[in-house]
């Protein structure tokens, strides 16, 4: 009875796998379609007749030359490209990373950069914010000798304070904007200081202190570096005051010890301390939080006592300094570097931190350089800059000696980190100027790569040159010593060269192409039929594209065919048959489409750059013939290539 049963399950099994096997093949096939039906269904909308019939050449194209890709992708590697539209590998430059796209990408191509919306705020209302930078060894394994440092933004509106307290940090402040009056209070007495833009000042872990904006009109603004005591990751903050999203310390203390401490009653204290029973504290003051509003008599009685930042010297051990009081260590026309060391300044040994303020013109480039030992910590204050940065590429093997290159565009508040040995240049878009601190300042010596002073490379003995670099000893020391400017130059010297040179000159008539066998005939065509025209040439942009740039110049009726036939002569003896074939298979499925007797205008864009295989289209979009195109790549272009941009 099984034997008899057994054929008939065999049959039904073997029914079952063809009916699944043709329903995943119908799944796919509809698949395949509904991408190619949908195309052709937008062709709907064309209502030239040009249009409508490269728009269905068009779609019949890419899926006969995905059908190609993938029987090609079955096949073994070919050491030539076909006439097809698949991507041609090019030589990379180093490998770059970009601060630019989504948060989660950002991370992960460049860990240097924190934009300002990586600081999250502490605490926030109407009268001013604080905010912590996220940790810097968080971002990467790479900041791991940041973990014990933190950076913190304070902004107060006017006629504000900022409520006394006292943090497990020491801090090293800078004033970015604004004026401040800080007061750091002491068991016997009491310093305060007026401060203003470019001022430091060192405060000791467990100082009591507190802030205050008295200007009328301006926000101040304090960025602070800090160095936590007791935990790395965490700032302790300790207020002396209760608000609304701080209790005071003192509440944490019993009632008993509270009496004995004050020798009064713990009702009263409570009351005139804490609030809590009897008289209520004003409830608005109350939800006012850490960063509270006075009145301009407060400020007037508390600014009676404050004294001015050291303008005279920048050795004090316990007073304010200002950054800008000395002579800069830089500077020419297009710059100004002002730094502050721990050699010159004791505030600053015990952290082993220097403090520098740049200040740079638009289109200024400082260059590059690195730093032996310190790791800076650069903060925006105003302006934008593009930052390049290069470094070892990261891999599990030490011996990688792969150069990456990390690109960012700075803009207010951001912070770029820059690790010691890096170098890195950095280009003023804008009006520019930045703060920094140094960790790990002691020694550190800052070596110039480029320039007339402080050029590392300018003392090379030529000798050691010549067996360096592929130039000559000679050419390498001229090439080095070119540069007559020093620090700060100009981003882009060579193209302003060229445009005072043109205006001198003034205007030019345009040098003919040598070799133009295509005069004009003729009235030029509607630029709506060139419009037509580029339609139906994009269908096979593609192939053109994978050629070189053309011996000749394009003679404009058979251009694009031209290309074709190009890319089948260069076909090596050992696969041309095959090219012949694909590149006649390929003419033919255009034939009814592009109309080889009519002139085709190129179809790139003037102006952009474009890689060495899109050179053959190179040129305008819209309106220009090819021959004119032809002389516009060739450095020849007339007024006309503006239009076609």
């Amino acid at each position: 009875m099984m034997r008899s049963r057994f054929p008939l399950l065999l049959l039904l099994w073997v029914v079952f796998l063809a009916s699944v096997s043709g329903s995943f093949g119908i799944a796919y096939w509809e698949k395949e379609n509904l991408c190619h039906n949908k195309c052709l269904r937008s062709c709907s909308s064309e209502k030239s007749t040009y249009r409508f019939q490269a728009c269905h050449a068009r779609c019949n194209l890419l899926k006969e030359d995905k059908e190609h890709q993938e029987v090609d992708e079955s096949r073994q590697p070919r050491p030539f490209p076909i006439p097809f539209p698949i991507p041609i590998p090019l030589p990379l430059p180093p490998r770059e990373h970009e601060s630019e796209g989504s948060e989660s990408s950002r991370k992960q191509e460049n860990p240097f950069h924190f934009s300002s919306n990586r600081f999250h705020s502490l605490f926030k209302n109407s009268h001013g914010h604080i905010r912590l930078l996220q940790r810097f060894d968080q971002q990467s394994k790479q900041l791991q000798n940041l973990e014990d440092y933190r950076l913190l933004e304070v902004q107060l509106r006017p006629h504000t304070l900022l409520l006394p307290h006292h943090v497990d940090a020491d801090y090293i402040i800078i004033i970015l904007s604004g004026r401040a009056i800080l007061t750091l209070e002491n068991p016997d007495d009491s310093d305060s200081y007026n401060l203003q833009n470019g001022d430091v000042q060192k405060i000791p872990a467990g100082r009591t202190l507190y802030l205050i904006n008295p200007d009328n009109e301006e926000t101040l603004k304090v960025m602070v570096l800090a160095r936590p005591i007791n935990n790395p990751a965490k700032l302790e903050t300790f207020f002396l005051s209760s608000t609304e999203v701080q209790q005071s310390y003192l509440q944490g203390f019993s009632k008993k010890t509270l009496e004995a401490s004050f020798d009064t009653q713990f009702k009263k204290i409570n009351r005139v301390l804490f609030g809590e029973e009897g008289k209520q504290q004003d409830e608005e003051s109350r939800q006012e939080g850490v960063i509270v509003k006075l009145t301009k008599e407060q400020i007037r009685e508390l600014s009676k006592h404050a004294k001015s930042s050291s303008k005279k010297t920048i050795s004090s051990k316990d007073k304010p300094f200002n950054l800008r009081s000395g002579s800069p260590i830089y500077s020419n026309t297009l710059g100004k570097f002002y730094e502050i060391t721990p050699e010159k300044n004791p505030q600053l040994h015990d952290m082993d931190v220097f403090v520098s303020f740049v200040n740079m013109k638009e289109g200024a480039l400082l260059l590059p350089h690195y730093n032996s030992k310190s790791i800076v910590i650069l903060v925006v204050n105003e302006g934008e800059a593009n930052v390049e940065l290069v470094g070892v590429r990261e891999q599990q093997q030490e011996e990688s000696g792969e150069v990456q290159r990390y690109r960012a565009e700075l803009s207010e508040e951001d912070v770029l980190v820059i690790p010691a040995t890096y170098p890195v240049a950095i280009n003023a878009t804008s009006s520019l100027n930045f703060f920094a601190f140094g960790i790990n300042a002691e020694n550190n010596q800052r070596n110039f790569l480029a320039g007339e002073k402080d050029n590392v490379m300018s003392d090379i003995p030529r000798q050691v040159l010549e067996v360096a670099f592929p130039g000559s000893g000679e050419e390498t020391v001229k090439l080095i010593k070119k540069q007559t400017e020093s620090y700060f130059v100009d981003a882009q010297p060579q193209q302003k060269q060229s445009q005072e040179k043109e205006k001198e000159e003034g205007t030019t008539t345009p040098v003919k192409a040598k070799h133009d066998p295509t005069p004009e005939r003729g009235a030029r065509m509607e630029q709506s039929t060139w419009r037509e025209h580029t339609v139906l040439a994009s269908a096979v942009t593609a192939v053109v594209m994978k050629s070189d740039v053309l011996e000749q110049p394009p003679r404009g009726r058979e251009w694009y065919c031209e290309c074709v036939e190009e890319e089948r002569k260069r076909a090596p003896a050992a696969t041309k048959q095959h090219k012949k074939e694909e590149a006649a298979a390929f003419l033919e499925r255009i034939k009814g489409v592009l109309v080889c007797n009519e002139r085709v205008p190129c179809r790139s864009r003037v102006g952009r750059s474009s890689r060495k295989s899109e050179k053959a289209v190179r040129g305008c979009s819209v309106g220009i013939s090819p021959a004119e195109c032809w002389r516009i790549q060739q450095g020849a272009g007339t007024d006309n290539t503006a239009a076609g941009t």
